[in-house]
């Protein structure tokens, strides 16, 4: 693997400028939600601080959705102007249909709460399904990109998808700040 990770940034966006003029001044939050939610928050095109929430252990799905979606809000208030979500989207395949029944949905009640949190702080959100970002992102890479942090499963998820995003979203200009305020 010869590249670094802004190696191959700036090799698949074919622009370096836009890389170091334009996407290091994103400050993106990216967001494996589930039970255990992985955050990654990235600066300068790097991950900068990667973690795992946990709701509060109660029976039910309201309290712990609610306890996450306190978390993740709470985490936008310390990381003030966030340029965008990145949110691992969730869908029920036909062949896991099953699975689903009777299910109480923790996780796109999740998605529901974080689309709400982003919509009253105007930050905008950009869904990709889970496997994108799993294929493209392995551990492997995420461990010669200086990425991998043992231990935090679900933190890695949402590193992958920051990475991703920043890889090979085709409208990321629209969410690059017009000024820096670090």
């Amino acid at each position: 693997m010869p590249y670094s990770f802004v190696d191959l940034l700036v090799a698949v966006r074919k622009d370096p400028v836009m890389v170091t003029q334009q996407l290091c001044r994103m400050r993106l939050l990216a967001i494996d939600p589930g039970e255990t939610t992985g955050i990654a928050l990235f600066l300068n095109i790097q991950p900068v601080n990667q973690f795992e929430l946990k709701p509060r252990q109660v029976s039910g799905v309201i309290e712990p959705v609610a306890s996450l979606a306190d978390q993740i809000a709470s985490t936008l208030n310390r990381y003030r102007e966030i340029d965008v979500i990145i949110l691992e989207d969730y869908r029920v395949y036909k062949w896991r249909a099953k699975q689903h029944t009777w299910s109480d949905l923790h996780t796109p009640r999740l998605i529901g709460a974080i689309e709400y949190i982003a919509s009253k702080e105007k930050i905008p959100i950009i869904k990709q399904p889970a496997h994108v970002a799993k294929q493209f992102c392995t551990d492997d890479k995420l461990k010669h990109w200086g990425m991998y942090i043992s231990g935090l499963k679900h933190a890695r998820d949402a590193v992958r998808h920051g990475c991703y995003y920043l890889l090979f979203n085709k409208e990321i200009l629209k969410h690059v700040p017009k000024t820096v305020n670090i």
